[in-house]
């Protein structure tokens, strides 16, 4: 038989066990009910964000193309309908929302792994704390991400609106940021020439992909002649370049 002592240390264990697992029960319903108001409050203030954004864009456009061209005509206000269509606009076939509740779904699962190691290695509040910290970080990453697509998204999306109410615009030439972190897919398309009417997300309007910085200009026979973008060095110091240069034509002159 079992001596006293080791009866003790196991019933020891048990109720250590037992009392892991309920704190570890309350921690996992309060971090669904954190995580669940924290979904809610990102979604209304994107939404917020991405709304603002589309306005400002498709206005200020279609005043720069009014003011641009001396012309002065009439175009259509953005509905609220029209709004929501362009914010909603899915890039990689999924749209903003889901991305979102994708990445907080994940966030959630990341915590509570975290949790459950850190009370089973039986590591205080201070300790678990820290940990979720580092995880954190990554979390932060992946929501700037999240704001920098759709940003990019709805901005290009209400400046095609702008083109197409305008009357004014039916080209628009796609620009890629000349650095070295531009993917290859946008360094493809740079100063690339396309009809308004042909715009489509991830096939010749941006965003190409996660993250992308890529954005479009209005396109007329001869409007890049004179004028200059900007680039970036690998030390980050931006300096002009002709507008109608290519990324593969800057990289060759102006990188090797």
């Amino acid at each position: 038989f079992p001596s006293h002592d080791i009866c003790m240390l196991e019933m020891a264990e048990m109720q250590k066990a037992y009392k892991n697992a309920t704190r570890l029960e309350i921690l996992e319903k309060e971090l669904k009910e954190i995580m669940k108001g924290l979904a809610k409050d990102q979604q209304t203030q994107m939404t917020g964000v991405l709304n603002e954004v589309a306005n400002q864009t498709y206005y200020e456009t279609i005043f720069e193309l009014q003011k641009g061209y001396s012309v002065g005509g009439a175009f259509n206000m953005l509905s609220a309908n029209t709004v929501k269509a362009l914010i909603n606009n899915p890039v990689n076939g999924i749209g903003w929302v889901d991305r979102l509740q994708d990445n907080t779904s994940k966030m959630y699962s990341i915590i509570n792994q975290e949790l459950r190691n850190g009370i089973i290695q039986g590591l205080g509040n201070k300790e678990i704390a820290l940990s979720l910290a580092k995880r954190a970080d990554i979390d932060y990453n992946v929501a700037k991400r999240l704001i920098q697509t759709e940003t990019t998204n709805t901005l290009n999306q209400a400046t095609m609106e702008a083109y197409t109410s305008s009357n004014i615009v039916q080209q628009y030439q796609f620009l890629a940021t000349l650095d070295n972190r531009t993917t290859e897919i946008c360094q493809e398309l740079d100063n690339k020439i396309f009809d308004v009417k042909d715009a489509k997300t991830g096939i010749n309007l941006p965003p190409m992909h996660v993250n992308c910085r890529s954005t479009t200009v209005a396109y007329f026979d001869n409007s890049t002649q004179g004028l200059t973008r900007v680039a970036r060095s690998l030390g980050g110091k931006t300096y002009t370049v002709p507008a109608d240069i290519t990324y593969s034509e800057w990289k060759e002159k102006y990188v090797k």
